[in-house]
Parts: structure tokens; sequence; C-alpha cells
């Protein structure tokens, strides 16, 4: 059984990055229900993360973004369309794990 995970980072990655210093990643963090809403989200795809133990920095590393890729939901979004998606909890000991093998 799935269970809601409150306060837990959540980032979508853009499948163009942007040039600004977040490669236009937008980021979040569940609330208590563990739930998580983004607003006027640029048309286009993006994979979409939810982590604990990663904090915002980490999650917009395109370095990073592409070692959770197995762990990402990706997703298609138009103009002004609503979209409910549900993600796999990375844990805080996968994370951990991941960054070591990366050497950060």
């Amino acid at each position: 059984q799935q269970v809601p995970a409150e306060a837990v980072n959540v980032a979508l990655v853009p499948e163009v990055r942007t040039q600004d210093w977040l490669g236009g990643v937008v980021l979040g963090s569940t609330d208590t229900s563990g739930a998580y809403t983004f607003k006027n989200l640029t048309p286009g795809k993006y994979r979409a993360y939810a982590a604990d133990g990663l904090d915002t920095q980490q999650l917009a590393d395109p370095e990073v973004a592409k070692a959770l890729e197995s762990h990402a939901v990706e997703f298609e979004i138009a103009e002004k369309e609503s979209k409910q998606i549900q993600l796999k909890l990375i844990s805080a000991e996968d994370a951990n794990q991941l960054l070591e093998k990366l050497g950060l």
C-alpha cells in the first residue's frame, strides 16, 4: 500500500532545458497530504521526481537528474491543461547511494 509522503522535494525537469541557473527545472515540495501542485507550467515534456534526501539544488543538477531517470515519471503538458500524476518516492538511502556514485 502506498502512503503519502509529506515535505518531500519534487522536481519537474523539462526535456529541453533553458539557459537560466535552474535550467527550467520547476521545484516544489509535498504538503501534509503528500500532494503538490505546479501552476503555469510551460507546455512541453517533463520528467517528474519525488526525492527524500535530495535538496532542490541537487534535483536541478543535470547529472543527478540523468542518474534518476529510471525513477522519473514522464509526462507532457499542453497550454491550460491540467494533469495528475503519481510519483514513486526516491528514498533518502537511494538518494545518498546515488550521490556517492556520482562523487557529490
